[in-house]
């Protein structure tokens, strides 16, 4: 089973989780009612990989592992936007999704929501709220050029709900908008190591980042 950051990983219940801090109250009932985790930027230790939970308030995260024997399901940003859940859902920030799909299956873009909206289509527990927006990843490839970025910057940034794309590569992730403006100049690296500041010229994104 090939895990990759951002992807929903189901476990059985919040016995699965280990931690090496003290673990906050609402976690337990935040995994009883949706017994749903990230795979979050980190290393991972022996057969355990590195999860975030996420609770009801937006300042309610909490970091913790599990051993993969415990995982039950996972869910990759990719299959999320395959299986198209968010036509049944009937508020307003759902409807864009579908107009983002169709701007990345134009531009040939491998991509995915993630964040409270990911969550809530996988879990089919109530997350988002007002004042939410739409986070999305989409993989690199070469094609994938400031020229390209900014087209697809321009596009979403026409939708009613303000949206957070970040680039994942291998080597870590960069903001979308943030590469369209660059100009060659460095630009932010989120690391399992930490944040880097690297540019992203044509040799790397071809040899290093796909």
């Amino acid at each position: 089973m090939e895990l990759k950051v951002h992807d929903l990983i189901q476990i059985r219940s919040e016995n699965d989780l280990i931690y090496h801090t003290i673990k906050p109250d609402w976690v337990d009932g935040s995994i009883r009612r949706a017994p749903f985790v990230v795979l979050r930027r980190a290393h991972s230790e022996d057969d355990c990989i590195p999860i975030g939970i996420r609770g009801t308030n937006r300042d309610e995260r909490y970091a913790a592992f599990v051993h993969v024997n415990d995982i039950v399901d996972m869910y990759t940003p990719e299959k999320i936007a395959q299986a198209r859940d968010w036509i049944h859902c009937d508020r307003g920030i759902f409807s864009c999704l579908e107009q983002i799909k169709k701007l990345m299956d134009d531009k040939n873009i491998d991509w995915g929501p993630v964040g409270s909206v990911g969550f809530e289509l996988v879990s089919k527990v109530p997350t988002v709220n007002d004042k939410s927006d739409i986070d999305i990843i989409i993989r690199h490839t070469s094609q994938l050029t400031p020229v390209l970025a900014k087209e697809i910057m321009n596009e979403l940034n026409q939708l009613p709900v303000s949206t957070d794309v970040q680039v994942e590569t291998l080597e870590g992730s960069f903001s979308l908008q943030e590469y369209a403006f660059s100009k060659g100049e460095p630009i932010l690296f989120k690391t399992k190591n930490g944040p880097l500041l690297k540019s992203v010229s044509k040799k790397e994104r071809l040899n290093n980042l796909i």
